[in-house]
């Protein structure tokens, strides 16, 4: 899923408040620019509501360490290379970086991947290997992913942690 860059960075009491969330927030800098400087606050508002969401699911995902890894657990901010397999609950596989052109690269709490992926990483260990199941609030929700992911449906990754920059 392509996101549209950060349009609150010009902003810089909202540019911190741009979480992991970018499908709300999106919208959220829309309504931003709707209503003006005069519905800044309550954009505000709406804005610190999504980071109490955000902060309430994350601990929905349900995941087991199928290889624990070496060196020092994962954090936010570092940068790395994973690579992943995406399942729906019948087993049916509808992503996997393997079969792509190599690892995902992204900073782990900048929003480069889904909320439930992000949050699946975060203490992971180099080489080491997670499954997680990521509830739909977690990925693409009521809206599902194109003809693929069904709206409220959960979804399965096994994930590898190949690389650490």
């Amino acid at each position: 899923m392509v996101f549209p860059p950060n349009p609150l960075k010009r902003h810089p009491k909202l540019a911190d408040l741009w979480i992991m969330n970018r499908p709300r927030n999106t919208m959220l800098a829309i309504g931003a620019a709707v209503v003006g400087v005069g519905g800044l606050a309550a954009t505000i508002a709406s804005c610190e509501r999504s980071i109490e969401l955000g902060a309430r699911m994350r601990s929905s995902v349900e995941y087991t360490d199928l290889k624990r890894g070496n060196g020092p657990p994962i954090e936010e901010g570092r940068r790395i290379g994973i690579h992943y397999e995406a399942k729906l609950p019948d087993g049916t596989v509808f992503l996997n970086t393997r079969a792509a052109d190599g690892p995902h690269h992204m900073i782990v709490g900048a929003g480069g991947v889904i909320i439930g992926v992000d949050e699946a990483v975060r203490g992971m260990r180099l080489g080491g290997v997670r499954r997680a199941t990521v509830p739909p609030e977690m990925h693409w929700g009521r809206a599902g992913y194109a003809d693929i992911v069904p709206a409220n449906t959960p979804v399965t990754f096994v994930i590898e942690l190949v690389s650490v920059h």
